[in-house]
């Protein structure tokens, strides 16, 4: 994995992480909610989604229930823009708090 450390990206989503609402989500196949929304999803491992509910176009197309047919989003990827619920196949993940 590359070295993010000295990235300006990688110390705002790092930043994030103690914003209220905030999950960390390692658990596969359940629907991860906030009572509000998620400002992003921070990829911390290679990641596979079973589903993306967000108004943000293009959002739902990276997510699939068939973990064969989802797209891998690789690791240190930060999907920006607003989201309501998500569920994984495989991967760790970090639902940032808004």
């Amino acid at each position: 994995m590359a070295d993010l450390t000295n990235s300006e990206p990688y110390y705002d989503q790092i930043s994030h992480a103690a914003r209220p609402g905030t999950r960390y989500v390692v658990t596969t196949g359940t629907a991860i909610t906030t009572p509000n929304e998620f400002a992003g999803i921070y990829v911390i491992t290679d990641t596979k989604f079973i589903s993306i509910s967000s108004a943000v176009t293009g959002f739902s197309s990276l997510a699939n229930a068939t973990a064969a047919s989802a797209s891998t989003i690789n690791a240190g990827i930060y999907l920006a823009g607003t989201c309501t619920a998500f569920s994984i196949h495989s991967g760790i993940v970090l639902g940032i708090g808004d």
